[in-house]
């Protein structure tokens, strides 16, 4: 469950994001390009953390399921849908590019 949540997060967040980036003298394919290395930089940090809570949860718990667990997994996958976001977003900046809502 813990890794479905993890993937699904990761292929969501590529899939769903609709953002449109701009930066002066990148064509299409440089764009896309630094969009695909964002993505991965923020898809292997994400599923980094995943695997250390894993571990920590492996050592804490007699692993059974309970609702509190269950509603934890919950915002564990929000958080990472949310620093899956933010990790791209920190990347495409730092590589010069802003969103076009930005450039307004």
């Amino acid at each position: 469950m813990k890794y479905f949540i993890a993937v699904a997060v990761i292929l969501l967040g590529g899939c769903a994001e609709s953002i449109q980036w701009s930066r002066p003298n990148a064509d299409a394919f440089q764009l896309r390009s630094d969009l695909n290395v964002c993505r991965d930089v923020a898809s292997g940090a994400i599923a980094r953390d995943q695997k250390i809570r894993l571990d920590i949860d492996a050592v804490r718990g007699d692993g059974r399921a309970n609702v509190s667990e269950l509603l934890r997994n919950d915002i564990r996958g929000h958080d990472a849908t949310r620093l899956y976001r933010d990790a791209v977003d920190v990347c495409m900046r730092a590589r010069g590019y802003r969103l076009t809502s930005d450039a307004i």
